[in-house]
């Protein structure tokens, strides 16, 4: 029983890292393609938004998996 948790948590591990790489990616590529009149703190926030999104998508994946 005791493995079959330690595996579980390892997958959202893995996974949330996963979003928070694909995330950077992502965001960083949108970051550098935003029109140069946006502020840099906006800018930022939209990274973060990114990376942050992204992360909660994969989450949310295992659990609809799980949930199905």
């Amino acid at each position: 029983m005791m493995m079959i948790l330690q595996l579980i948590v390892l997958i959202f591990i893995v996974l949330a890292l996963a979003g928070l790489v694909i995330g950077l990616i992502g965001g960083l590529f949108r970051f550098f393609k935003t029109n140069r009149q946006l502020p840099m703190g906006t800018r930022f926030q939209l990274l973060g938004k990114d990376v942050f999104g992204t992360m909660v998508k994969m989450i949310g994946r295992i659990f609809t998996s799980l949930a199905n």
